[in-house]
């Protein structure tokens, strides 16, 4: 497709989970290359105000229901793929996993229900991609995360969203679906939004004999060590350019593992003070004043989960993480393992952490607090 072309046939995205933190930057992306591109957003409710919001935007918002099965040749999924040149597809773990929370599952009960709900997902949009577009998809480009309790060897097995992720990748890859050689694969860094990469507002330990009024200080707690390096991402702003990438510039079977800074412990401490010190701040007097010293905790994860209420499923990544790295364990199908952003034909221009959290504003930043494990 030519860019001098004045009035070029736009191909077609197929964005899946529009609606979420990655696909409505893949959408809003996507967007912004018209008229190249065409976005056909697919929403289980396209009534919803996320949904309306992308319409008014320029996409096109089209229902369909990941649970539909492409065997049925009313499905919602095979509608929504015909004619793609391109699909984002992002499962979602989190949902089922906290509606059978809500429901009284156990935590391993709810974990199971999410890996079994993300793997259906993945394999009925895929079915139903390679069904009804196979002469017109050129990538698809799956979310997907390192395989944790493979990669570890059997240390760490509670984590079943990232495992889930990988073993639809895994069959993505594999020629049963269809799209293995069309396909690559994002592997988006830690969100900056992270309420465990950031320091936490705690109450400080009263000494004996001191007074009434509480005193607070800011705290990271971490089932892992300062040497831990986390690969961070502005996930509104920088998933959607990854993907582009991935789409136009890259060769099927691409890993890229999509940061926009890697930094260990210190560097996320760091990035916050100084986006503390240089963010503004509705009281003048609170803006003015220095920003607090941060104190990093290495706790262990049992001890952790105990003290936050945080499950297993959520802090068993730091300690792989650093123990094997973010990526330990993936490898495409030609038996390479990944790219990193400066590797990419044009790599994205992304900002810094400090400048990413400032963005939020000092309250925000001085009110972080960590999530229950059913608001995860």
């Amino acid at each position: 497709m030519s860019s001098s072309d004045p009035n070029p046939t736009p191909k077609i995205i197929v964005v899946v989970g529009a609606t979420g933190h990655q696909g409505s930057s893949v959408v809003r992306t996507f967007l912004a290359l018209r008229p190249h591109w065409h976005v056909r957003a697919l929403s289980r409710d396209p009534t919803s105000a996320a949904a309306q919001r992308l319409s008014a935007q320029g996409a096109e918002v089209i229902q369909a229901d990941l649970d539909d099965s492409s065997s049925s040749s009313t499905s919602s999924l095979e509608a929504a793929f015909a004619g793609a040149h391109a699909v984002f597809l992002n499962t979602d773990f989190w949902a089922p996993y906290r509606a059978a929370l809500a429901a009284g599952s156990t935590q391993d009960a709810a974990s199971r229900l999410g890996f079994e709900t993300e793997m259906r997902h993945a394999r009925h949009a895929v079915a139903a991609a390679a069904k009804v577009a196979s002469s017109t998809l050129e990538r698809l480009v799956y979310s997907a995360l390192a395989p944790l309790r493979a990669a570890s060897g059997g240390k760490y097995t509670h984590s079943y969203h990232w495992d889930s992720k990988a073993a639809a990748a895994a069959w993505i890859a594999s020629p049963a679906s269809g799209l293995a050689d069309r396909a690559s694969y994002i592997y988006v860094g830690a969100y900056s939004t992270n309420p465990l990469l950031v320091p936490q507002r705690v109450k400080k330990e009263k000494a004996a004999g001191a007074g009434e009024e509480d005193e607070y200080e800011y705290v990271v707690r971490l089932p892992a060590g300062r040497g831990m390096r986390m690969p961070v991402l502005d996930i509104a702003a920088s998933t959607g350019p990854f993907v582009r990438c991935l789409v136009e510039d890259e060769p099927p079977n691409t890993n890229l593992l999509a940061y926009d800074e890697y930094l260990d412990v210190d560097g996320l401490m760091q990035a916050w003070t100084k986006a503390v010190a240089d963010s503004s701040s509705s009281g003048q007097e609170q803006e003015h004043s220095p920003p607090p010293r941060p104190r990093f905790v290495q706790m262990d994860i049992h001890e952790m989960s105990r003290a936050t209420g945080l499950p297993l499923e959520v802090l068993e990544a730091p300690p792989f993480v650093e123990e094997f790295g973010y990526m330990e364990g993936v490898r495409s199908g030609s038996g390479g393992d990944f790219v990193e952003p400066h590797q990419l034909t044009h790599r994205p221009d992304t900002r810094t952490l400090a400048d990413i959290l400032k963005s939020h504003g000092r309250e925000y930043l001085l009110g972080s607090k960590l999530p229950t494990a059913s608001t995860i």
